[in-house]
């Protein structure tokens, strides 16, 4: 199904949440510390400066819309939500490891695997259910929602783990 335009952004959001998932995989089983380093803190920025905030959109602007469309809590929101808090929580783990010193591959992997569950959940299921039961002109009022209602695309430079060149826009 074609996403609809109020949910473009948020699926553009989630191609970035996988290629971390990617980097993060890649880092658990490098050697050299820098390079993980390197990944980790990429990741820490991105979890800092995009994936916090769209752990709330979704909860505050999304989810409440998709509420109005079916009037009741559905299975795949609640399982959306406790995935963002198990999330969180193995980021803040991360944050104490990359403080110490002591990054494990064991959290990189975690925290990879529940990216990737989670965004392929949210597009798969999620997404599918709320076009399915949400009029388009019910969605239609998210995109009056700063941030919501355009598409950020990110350069990606894999050897560094870091995004180039700022954000491009796009309606």
């Amino acid at each position: 199904m074609k996403r609809h335009k109020a949910l473009q952004r948020l699926s553009s959001e989630h191609h970035n949440g996988l290629v971390w998932a990617l980097q993060l995989k890649k880092a658990s089983r490098q050697e050299d510390q820098s390079g993980q380093s390197a990944i980790v803190q990429g990741f820490l920025q991105f979890w800092e400066s995009e994936l916090q905030e769209h752990f709330v959109k979704e909860e505050l602007y999304l989810f409440p819309v998709y509420y109005r469309c079916v009037r009741e809590i559905i299975p795949a929101v609640t399982q959306t939500l406790h995935q963002h808090v198990i999330i969180r929580s193995a980021v803040l783990g991360l944050q104490e490891e990359a403080k110490s010193g002591t990054v494990s591959s064991k959290r990189l992997l975690e925290i990879s695997d529940l990216l990737n569950q989670h965004v392929r959940f949210e597009e798969r299921t999620l997404f599918e259910e709320i076009q399915r039961n949400c009029l388009s002109a019910t969605l239609d009022t998210l995109l009056h929602v700063p941030g919501l209602s355009r598409i950020v695309y990110r350069e990606f430079d894999e050897s560094a783990g870091t995004k180039e060149g700022g954000e491009n826009t796009r309606d």
